[in-house]
């Protein structure tokens, strides 16, 4: 593997750290200059001079960053040649280097995540060099992805190297770069391109993650954040008023006055109580004429899908066993989870049971009445009852999803939803986002909700003749 090893060195986020075996064996005959030159051969030739006009002046890169990856790359070849490390002015090259992504341990059980330390990296701040009180830059965490290309020139591998380098990134390998925050994603992108090309290095495609660079700085608040927050307070504030003046009746007015009283202010204001709305969820018993199976049916299915979505979001965060896998999937037990998405078949169940027993009932209650009104009230108490909070959702998504936490993987495992919402969340207020590119839609998990809608505005195409004429005395049953 010593192509893939002298890539990983030569761009330094993949770096092999010092063999404290072979300097141990040799250090009474090498120089710290001597063990750079066998470790690091292509790192002292990437800032050779004849190198750096070749290349990096080539390389499209902006002034400021070409200056400072230079000299990031120039400072951790000073500090290291340094004895014993000395050097402290270049101290920050050196954990920028440590904060990089190197092999760890598990490579044969397909640990292919080399995230480095995404903390470190955002600590580092590197002062100008004319000028030691103010910051010239600071480290940028970026995730790369590397990957397979098939390729027919293998004259840069041998066949050992090439199949070793290919078993390696065929699952998908991600490394963590720490980087002058003064490179762009496009120009970190740029370079690593350009070097590949000059090294003639085939077989593997590098790639800097979309969105997956972040350096320290002040957190940016756009208007989307600062409306979510102020919806989601006026509603909070709506609740703790509703909720005051719902308890204050309670325990001041007698049952007569509570029936009594139905102005329009007091049930809105009500209908926010916390405590009301509390006891409802929280009340265990059934009314009469309640089909108690349906309960058991949504509690295993809802169990089955968490039970299933939990081992599919794991699955896109780094693992280091990914070849447990196979040994995992398998045992008897997991195939509830391979065969999650079946779940999924008893909520279309469930809801086409309600749906159909819940018209003909009311049907049966109103003699077979079913005009206008009623198909206005058949569609508008649907919508009525899912979206205000399915708006609440994608407002979140929208303004405050990305705020929520930071790491290595965050902002490019959230940026997608967050953009698709942006641009695409009328789709999902018309229920539609089922029908378009799975890659562009808010919120993937919604499209169940899109999907049970456009059952639901077709249903009286056979709920209808289903009550006329009923098949096999189903429409005619007790309901």
């Amino acid at each position: 593997m010593s192509s893939l090893y002298n890539f990983r060195i030569a761009i330094v986020f993949i770096a092999i750290s010092l063999s404290s075996q072979q300097y141990e064996t040799h250090r009474t005959n090498w120089t710290r200059q001597d063990i750079i030159q066998r470790l690091y051969p292509e790192l002292i030739e990437l800032l050779s001079k004849q190198t750096h006009q070749d290349f990096w002046n080539v390389t499209q890169l902006s002034d400021t960053c070409r200056n400072d990856s230079v000299r990031y790359l120039k400072a951790l070849v000073q500090f290291i040649v340094t004895t014993l490390g000395n050097e402290t002015t270049t101290e920050w090259a050196l954990q920028m280097f440590d904060a990089s992504a190197k092999p760890p341990t598990g490579i044969l059980q397909a640990n292919l995540n080399w995230l480095g330390s995404f903390s470190e990296c955002l600590k580092i701040s590197v002062m100008q060099e004319n000028n030691k009180t103010q910051e010239a830059f600071r480290g940028q965490y970026c995730t790369a992805s590397i990957s397979a290309k098939p390729t027919n020139e293998t004259n840069s591998l041998t066949q050992s190297d090439s199949t070793s380098m290919h078993m390696l990134v065929s699952l998908g390998m991600k490394v963590g770069i720490c980087w002058p925050s003064t490179c762009t994603e496009d120009q970190l992108q740029q370079f690593i391109n350009d070097y590949l090309e000059t090294r003639k290095t085939t077989g593997i495609g590098v790639t800097i993650v979309p969105n997956s660079c972040v350096y320290d700085k002040p957190e940016e608040y756009d208007g989307s954040y600062i409306a979510v927050i102020i919806v989601y307070c006026l509603f909070g504030i709506i609740m703790i008023v509703g909720t005051t003046v719902d308890v204050w009746k309670v325990k001041h007015s007698t049952n007569a006055e509570m029936t009594t009283d139905s102005s329009v202010l007091n049930r809105v204001l009500t209908s926010f109580s916390v405590y009301k709305n509390g006891k409802k969820i929280l009340n265990t018993k059934n009314p009469e004429g309640t089909l108690t199976a349906i309960h058991g049916i949504r509690f295993i299915s809802m169990a089955w899908v968490i039970l299933g979505h939990t081992y599919s979001f794991v699955a896109a965060v780094p693992i280091q066993n990914l070849s447990d896998i196979k040994n995992v999937i398998r045992e008897l037990l997991f195939d509830t989870v391979l065969n999650g998405t079946f779940s999924v078949d008893t909520f279309y169940f469930l809801s086409g049971f309600l749906v159909t027993y819940i018209f003909l009932k009311e049907m049966r209650k109103f003699h077979g009445q079913f005009g206008l009104k009623e198909l206005f009230l058949f569609y508008f108490h649907r919508l009525w009852r899912l979206t205000p909070a399915y708006v609440m959702s994608i407002a979140f998504t929208v303004g405050l999803y990305s705020h929520l936490a930071d790491g290595p993987i965050w902002k490019s495992f959230v940026s997608p939803t967050v953009d698709n919402c942006r641009n695409y969340w009328w789709r999902n207020l018309l229920y539609i986002q089922n029908l378009y590119d799975v890659n562009h839609m808010c919120n993937g998990v919604t499209w169940y909700l899109g999907a049970d809608m456009q059952f639901y505005a077709v249903s009286l195409l056979i709920l209808v003749p289903l009550y006329k004429k009923p098949i096999a005395e189903i429409g005619r049953a007790h309901v």
